[in-house]
């Protein structure tokens, strides 16, 4: 029973990592896998060993997204990101993304294969989404990158200082996790691409 939980904390704390990352995901990767850790060891800890296990965990799970450019966006693509789906929301649409990158190191920004040598990601201007649905249908197509890229041009013709990229990857090149991704960034300059 006990490895049972403890594989359900150590799941749930990667999970966390992904869809809450920052400072909250953070603490919910130190407490559940402090949890997890617990669970394994036979004999009991200390409050204080337990503290520090979370701390150091907590830090961990920090550089993680760190590392892994899930933390660090400037507040001018959030706000961005932000004033899209409230658009989309009162179009009555049922935006469903996940953030999957913000501001990225140079290391890891050279090993993704379709990342650009000066990303904006580089800055923290860029934020990348993966999109599971916006119109409502259960999937994600063309018509729903038609409707995002309409929400980003309204959100960007009435704050211009939000200007930048729409990049979609929805190719028949590419698989199926690469075509749900959206790229959205602050640059100065609207365009889109497809990639």
């Amino acid at each position: 029973m006990k490895f049972i939980v403890a594989s359900i904390c150590f799941s749930l704390s990667i999970l966390a990592a992904l869809f809450y990352a920052g400072i909250f995901g953070s603490v919910l990767f130190g407490i559940l896998n402090t949890i997890f850790i617990s669970l394994i060891k036979q004999k009991k800890s200390s409050k204080l060993v337990l503290i520090v296990r979370f701390l150091i965990i907590t830090l961990i799970g920090y550089g993680i997204m760190w590392f892994f450019g899930l933390i660090g966006a400037d507040e001018s693509v959030k706000t961005k990101l932000q004033l899209i789906k409230e658009e989309l929301i009162a179009q009555e649409y049922e935006p469903s993304w996940v953030i999957i990158s913000e501001k990225r190191n140079s290391i890891y920004n050279s090993i993704l294969s379709k990342s650009a040598s000066k990303s904006c990601h580089l800055s923290g201007k860029a934020i990348d989404i993966y999109v599971f649905d916006i119109n409502g249908d259960g999937t994600f197509d063309k018509g729903d990158i038609k409707i995002l890229k309409k929400a980003n041009k309204m959100v960007e013709s009435k704050n211009p200082s939000l200007r930048g990229a729409f990049g979609d990857y929805f190719l028949e090149k590419n698989g199926y996790f690469t075509k749900h991704m959206i790229h959205i960034d602050t640059r100065g300059i609207s365009f889109s691409y497809s990639k």
